[in-house]
């Protein structure tokens, strides 16, 4: 029993060492624990106190500034007083020296003033009665030009078509961009006219006629005297110069110039354009309807009207003066004859990545 009770004891007392092993080393960890806390609370103090005295040192280097500063200012101050003070002195001594001048020589400076006063008061009046009613030629070259560029030409026999007129105009304003593009349309609706009918026709009258069909006949001669100045104005610019010469008779029409040569290979170069995407778009169609063409120039050309849609479907249908053909007909005869005719795409060009991607879709 006695042995029991010993090594009962003995247990005990091995559990109690282990544990106090585990505290033992707990509060050893605690202590390495705190001593890092203590070194680094001792590392920011002496950071904090190196910043102190950085700070203290700062505010003793501005304050002596502001004292060099201060001192500065007064110096100044004083410094402009006494200019003041001089400047005050001297007024006074030249004030006191006008008071000693010869009396005699003010007198006869201001008689010869009042002279001169009352020349200058005689011819200045004798101006304004001769001249009162006259506008200066600055301002009178300035206003000719400004309202004399869109005076009406009247209804002459001698005057162009497009210039017979009575009353006011009144001028668009265009920049020389927008006549440019105004002018091009009009030479490229000349041409498919010309190639469409097979007679050439007088530009003058053309000229009137596409403004009276594009902005009506009561605005037609405001667009055309407009142009017409523009024109006249600026002949720096081929365009212009070429198509005032032409128009007024000084080039032969039938004279190609650059300018002209220029539009007629343009105009055939977007039509094949436009022909060509029209045959891509119909595909190994070789014959094709109303129904393939319709969808077609709509496919390539989003923007295009009914009435313009239904012009080139006549043409590209219609033999001669026939009827319109109902059933198919052969694609190849029908771009031969959009050829002959005057076709041109009416919106905008797509762009290649949306044109590419609407033929992969």
């Amino acid at each position: 029993m006695v042995t029991t009770v010993s090594e009962e004891c003995t247990r005990r007392i091995l559990a109690l060492q282990e544990k106090e092993k585990d505290e033992i080393y707990l509060l050893k960890q605690e202590k390495q624990h705190l001593l890092k806390f203590i070194d680094n609370m001792k590392e920011e103090k002496s950071s904090l106190q190196t910043q102190v005295e950085y700070l203290q040192a700062s505010v003793a280097e501005e304050y002596t500034r502001y004292l060099d500063q201060h001192d500065a200012h007064k110096l100044l101050l004083a410094k402009l007083n006494e200019m003041h003070r001089e400047r005050l002195d001297m007024t006074r001594r030249q004030a006191q020296d006008m008071k000693g001048e010869d009396v005699v020589k003010l007198t006869l400076a201001l008689k010869v003033a009042r002279q001169d006063l009352t020349k200058a008061q005689v011819k200045l009046n004798k101006m304004i009665a001769d001249y009162g009613d006259v506008v200066p030629r600055r301002d009178f070259e300035s206003l000719e030009k400004k309202y004399s560029d869109l005076l009406q030409e009247g209804k002459g026999g001698n005057v162009p078509v497009y210039l017979r007129h009575e009353g006011e105009v009144k001028n668009k304003k265009l920049t020389k961009k927008d006549v440019v593009s105004i002018l091009k349309d009009i030479w490229k609706e000349k041409i498919a006219l010309e190639q469409q009918t097979g007679k050439r026709s007088s530009l003058p009258e053309f000229f009137l006629s596409y403004l009276q069909k594009k902005f009506g006949d009561a605005a037609a001669m405001e667009w055309s005297y407009t142009l017409y100045e523009n024109m006249r104005l600026c002949r720096s610019n081929h365009v212009l110069s070429s198509f005032y010469a032409i128009l007024t008779g000084k080039d032969e029409e039938g004279n190609a110039t650059p300018f002209v040569a220029k539009l007629r290979s343009q105009y055939v170069r977007e039509k094949q354009e436009y022909l060509r995407q029209l045959k891509n778009k119909l595909g190994d169609l070789t014959e094709g309807n109303a129904d393939d063409l319709k969808a077609a120039f709509c496919s390539i050309d989003p923007d295009i009207d009914d009435q313009t849609l239904e012009t080139y479907l006549g043409l590209a249908l219609r033999a001669g003066g026939e009827e319109p053909e109902q059933g198919a007909v052969a694609v190849e005869t029908a771009l031969e004859r959009l050829l002959a005719g005057d076709v041109r795409r009416v919106g905008p060009a797509p762009r290649e990545g949306s044109t590419a991607s609407s033929e992969g879709e």
